[in-house]
């Protein structure tokens, strides 16, 4: 195939004469060529495939990312747990090869795309757990990559989707953040990362979250908080959130967030994390003197 592409293209792309044998330029060469066509053999697939050869696709894609990761594909059965042990017997592979930047792109095109909703949580239902075990990596370089390109996809989505009333789609799409914490396998750097992303969405995307509130707070009373002299080191990006929700004047992000909000902050509470010097939510002590005695 190498020899065929070489010898059939065009003129001008390859100086001298073709002898049959690949030396270094023109290796060089074919290598760029190759590199080009499978950039443009995934940009098209999204606009040139219908529903079932774009699933397919992907399904394949998820594989192959599989294997680059854990070494074969994975069973709809396996756990996180027994991915991220699979994980440490593998040598590191090279982040700037991995399909997990495929994968983000082709979701993001499809985003970008005139393919219906429907569509659209059907990509996200073939490519998102495979997100939550690439996050449950051991190799923290991968698992870092995993969830800003999981970040990147959630802003992209919400921004150019804004999800319409009476549905959930955007709690679907937090749906993977709320199993990576709930779940135990995140280390402290990995939580603190996801607890960041959950903090700038709440932040940047406040209005189109909508039905995403929900998972974001269950997420965030899922989050560990270890017992040292820095809890309000965890505790305080939560606080964060909650601010959004009280701070806004937006009675539409009221009525989606308020239950849970409550319910995240009475885990807290429960917890013992928080401590009565520390008051980050309401930082106005006139409140104090408006309860009565």
């Amino acid at each position: 195939w190498y020899q065929r592409r070489v010898r059939d293209s065009p003129r001008g792309l390859f100086s001298g004469t073709y002898s049959g044998v690949l030396n270094n330029e023109v290796s060089t060469k074919a290598v760029a060529l190759l590199a080009s066509s499978a950039d443009k053999l995934f940009s098209s697939a999204v606009s040139h495939l219908s529903t079932e050869p774009l699933r397919s696709f992907l399904e394949a894609l998820v594989k192959s990312s599989q294997i680059q990761l854990f070494g074969r594909p994975l069973e709809h059965s396996a756990s996180p747990k027994s991915t991220k042990a699979m994980s440490r017997t593998l040598p590191p592979v090279a982040t700037s090869v991995l399909h997990l930047h495929r994968l983000t792109e082709l979701v993001l095109l499809c985003s970008r795309s005139s393919h219906s909703l429907l569509n659209m949580m059907q990509v996200w239902s073939i490519v998102s757990t495979h997100f939550t075990e690439a996050a449950c990596h051991a190799d923290r370089t991968i698992s870092k990559l995993a969830i800003t390109s999981y970040h990147q996809i959630l802003t992209e989505v919400m921004r150019k989707r804004v999800e319409l009333p009476h549905f959930s789609f955007n709690e679907t799409l937090l749906k993977p953040m709320e199993d990576m914490l709930s779940l135990g396998l995140c280390d402290m750097d990995t939580q603190d990362q996801i607890v960041s992303c959950l903090c700038e969405l709440a932040e940047a995307n406040a209005r189109e979250l909508k039905s995403g509130w929900k998972a974001l707070f269950r997420s965030l009373r899922s989050v560990k908080v270890p017992v040292s002299n820095e809890e309000d080191t965890w505790t305080t990006p939560v606080f964060e959130v909650v601010s959004v929700v009280l701070e806004r004047d937006d009675v539409f992000i009221f009525a989606d967030a308020i239950i849970d909000c409550v319910m995240c902050l009475q885990k807290f509470i429960c917890s013992g994390s928080v401590q009565q010097s520390k008051d980050t939510v309401f930082r106005d002590q006139k409140i104090e003197h408006t309860m009565p005695d």
